[in-house]
Parts: structure tokens; sequence; C-alpha cells
């Protein structure tokens, strides 16, 4: 997870502590471990108090620790609409250190609105991280959140639920905090799970995205194998086409019969080639827009 620390580092030992129970009432698992040095325990022990710690820079949609824009990619609807949603600021709140103020944009087709609101932090568990760099570990964030788009832009409303990220974090140096990317997959690691209300119609859908892959949408997309997912052709219509084909890790599936769909083109025809890869450049053209920037 982490490049190994300073030799001396690794005889080091830490004890991991979430706080019960803070004023603001954000309530944290008590987690105490002994670290080993040559399978020996040493004895000694540091507390760490997570919820002290300033989580907005795993949210942020640009930039970032990793250098990337995050964009999460939800659905909106029965019909597995496409939502994009992007986290502009995120800012710890100094009044309750587990609430954190945030505002953005979502975009559904080419209609984007502006959002401000709250994330709140309702629990922090860490969990063990590689035993030879004790200042390391990793945890998850539980809370709520809700946001409020520009009521003066069209098809607008609130989003509200809750939320699940998973962190690495490492003591020292600042306190280096960044989204915990799994392993081979795009699910379950920065979720948001809950509902769209129309301002206009009081109209509730659900609406969940997430990085890379919505949660809760086994029927849009299917993990395949290694960071590989199968997509359900049916859905392509519904804003996913350039995220798709455009993406490089997404098969298209009839997923009632499982058979994949492929361009059937004669490797032979350059000019279908051509055409082929002209279309494949347009679908991530689309994608690379930076299109929260846009006033």
């Amino acid at each position: 997870m982490f490049d190994r620390v300073d030799e001396a580092m690794k005889k080091t030992v830490i004890i991991l502590t979430a706080l019960a129970l803070i004023a603001s009432g954000c309530a944290t698992k008590n987690r105490a471990n002994k670290s080993r040095n040559n399978g020996w325990e040493t004895g000694e022990q540091r507390e760490y108090s997570v919820t002290s710690f300033d989580y907005s820079s795993i949210w942020l949609s640009s930039p970032n620790i990793s250098g990337e824009d995050i964009v999460y990619q939800g659905i909106i609807g029965n019909n597995y609409r496409r939502i994009q949603v992007v986290f502009l600021t995120v800012e710890r709140s100094e009044n309750d250190s587990c609430r954190y103020n945030v505002t953005g944009k979502s975009k559904v087709n080419n209609n984007i609105c502006r959002f401000e609101g709250y994330f709140q932090i309702e629990a922090v568990n860490p969990y063990d991280g590689d035993p030879d760099v004790p200042e390391a570990y990793s945890g998850n964030i539980y809370g709520k959140y809700k946001l409020w788009e520009n009521r003066e832009e069209e098809h607008s409303g609130v989003f509200e639920g809750s939320f699940s990220t998973r962190f690495d974090a490492i003591e020292g140096y600042d306190v280096f905090l960044s989204m915990n990317r799994g392993h081979e997959i795009f699910e379950g690691i920065n979720d948001f799970i809950g509902t769209w209300t129309s301002y206009e119609t009081d109209e509730s859908k659900i609406c969940n995205w997430g990085w890379r892959i919505p949660p809760n949408a086994n029927n849009l997309f299917r993990h395949r194998e290694n960071d590989a997912y199968n997509f359900n052709y049916k859905y392509l219509d519904q804003g996913w086409e350039s995220y798709v084909y455009g993406g490089g890790v997404f098969a298209v599936i009839d997923f009632e019969n499982g058979e994949d769909l492929e361009d059937d083109i004669d490797v032979d025809d350059l000019e279908a080639l051509e055409a082929l890869k002209e279309r494949l450049d347009i679908f991530q053209d689309l994608e690379e827009q930076k299109w929260w920037l846009q006033e």
C-alpha cells in the first residue's frame, strides 16, 4: 500500500484507537493493537485519534493527491440514467470536526447544476495496515450527506443519503491521506447512496454514485476480471456510450445471454478500422472534457 519507510521505523509500535465519542456526536470504534518486532511484542503503545484528521482531500475531485480528476459516476432513476458528480470544495467545519461543508456540480446529459451542502461523519473505523510500517493503516468513513442544487438552474433538486469511503493514512509527513483504490476493482471505494428529489415536482428518484462504478447497479456493471467490467448494452443510450467506449476497461454485454457485443469489422479493412479509431477517439475526448469548469 505504501512505500517502505526507514528501517528504524519498523521497530516502533503502534496502537490505533478511535475515539468512542466526541462532543459533536461523531462516533468511532475503539481499536488497540500491539505491533510485533521479529515476532515479539514490545509492550509499547501509541494512540491515534483518527477523528481528529482532516479528510477533505479524499473527496475532492480536482485537484487531489493522486494528480487525477475524480469524476464520480452514478445512476439516477430506475432506468440507470447516467449522472456525474464532482466536489469542487470540501472544507472541515470549525465548529464540528465531523461536518464538512462542500460545493460541487452535477451533470445529467448536458444539464449542469451547481450544488452546496455537507457531509456529516458518523463513524471512522480504522483497521490494521502494513505490519512493517506501523505508521500506516487504512479504514472506512461512514456518514450522511445532503446537497442542495441551485434552484435557479433547470431540473434541479436535493441529494440526500449516506456515504462510505475507504482511506489509507500514514502518520508523519503531515498525515498523508488518500482514497483507498482497492485491488483490481472499482467498487465500494467511495460510495454515495441515496435519492434525488425535484424542487419542481417533489418526485424522488434513486440516485447513487461512486468512484468509477456506481453502487447498487449490478444490472448495469458487473465485474469481469482484474480491472475489467461488463456493461449492459440495454442502457448505452442512457448517457453511458462515451464512458463505456472511451474508458477502455468495459466490455459491452447482452446480459440476458451473456454474449459480448463487439464491432464486426474486418481487421484487413483499413478504412473501417480508421473509422472505428476515430469514433473511439471522439468518445475519449468527450470523457476528458472538464465540464465542471464551465461558468
